[in-house]
C-alpha cells in the first residue's frame, strides 16, 4: 500500500490499539499477573478469527478462538 493509503492505515492502527487496550483492561480487571501479555495474545486470536470469518464465510473460527482464549486465560490465572 502506498502513501495514498496512510489515512486508512491510521484508522486500522487506532482500531487495533483500541481492541488491545480493551483486552488489557479486562485482563487487569480479572487479576491476571501479566495483562499486557494476555492482551497481545488475545488480540492475535481476535485478529486471526476475524480474518478467517471473512475469508471462510462462517463463524467456526470464532468458536475456536473462544476455546483458545479460555485456555489462555486459565493458564494466565494459575
Amino acid at each position: 500500500m502506498g502513501p495514498q493509503h496512510e489515512a486508512a492505515r491510521l484508522v486500522v492502527r487506532q482500531h487495533k490499539r483500541w481492541w488491545r487496550g480493551r483486552f488489557e483492561s479486562l485482563a487487569a480487571a480479572a487479576g491476571l499477573s501479566e495483562p499486557e501479555r494476555a492482551a497481545d495474545e488475545l488480540l492475535v486470536l481476535f485478529e486471526g478469527a476475524s480474518a478467517r470469518v471473512v475469508v471462510e464465510q462462517n463463524t467456526e473460527p470464532v468458536r475456536t478462538a473462544q476455546r483458545m482464549a479460555a485456555d489462555l486465560l486459565d493458564r494466565a490465572a494459575s
